[in-house]
């Protein structure tokens, strides 16, 4: 009975929990003042970049930079891209508007992964809609080119609140059938 509990809880506690997978870590090995940069290395299966980073430095003004490459409109407006080439299509994954007061986008501050299908990646691009002039300003100040981590995210599975219900049903059961044993064993038992 106690082992059956123990099985149980188990399974409720870590029956949803995702696949964890150690990650691939890209190094930008593309230029440092660029429109547009393609990188290519060895393909990897993922569905997300999970993390971006570098190391701090200053931009072109001298303000702290996060993780060392920031997007710049040039007081001018543009939209920065982020594709990756996923079976051998590029595919674009992430956007975000460049421009305004500040006309700067650090791309470390991507904090949340930025998923796309599952497949085969072996390309980085990272690029605007406009050419601007170097709108990529990399590394300023002498920190690291960032590197882009790739991996595999899954779902965890949520139960319904039906299964849920139906489990407690079912631990409350197994629960009032050992009380019951327990209690007929009790008073079988001579004194």
């Amino acid at each position: 009975m106690k082992r059956l509990l123990s099985l149980m809880a188990a399974v409720l506690l870590f029956g949803s929990i995702g696949e964890a997978n150690a990650g691939v870590i890209i190094n930008w090995t593309g230029g440092s003042n660029f429109d547009i940069e393609t990188i290519t290395f060895a393909p990897t299966i993922a569905n997300a970049i999970v993390a971006i980073n570098g190391s701090d430095s200053t931009n072109y003004t001298g303000d702290p930079m996060m993780a060392g490459a920031f997007a710049h409109a040039h007081g001018g407006s543009t939209t920065m891209f982020i594709d990756v080439n996923l079976n051998g299509v590029w595919t674009n994954v992430y956007s975000h508007p460049v421009g305004g007061s500040p006309d700067e986008f650090f791309i470390s501050s991507i904090t949340t992964p930025i998923t796309f299908s599952l497949g085969t990646v072996d390309g980085l691009r990272v690029y605007t809609d406009v050419i601007i002039g170097n709108a990529f300003h990399q590394w300023q100040g002498g920190s690291a080119p960032p590197s882009f981590t790739f991996d595999t995210v899954t779902a965890s599975a949520v139960p319904e609140p039906a299964t849920m219900t139906m489990l407690g049903i079912g631990v409350a059961g197994m629960f009032g059938y050992g009380l019951r044993r327990r209690r007929a064993n009790t008073e079988a038992t001579p004194a």
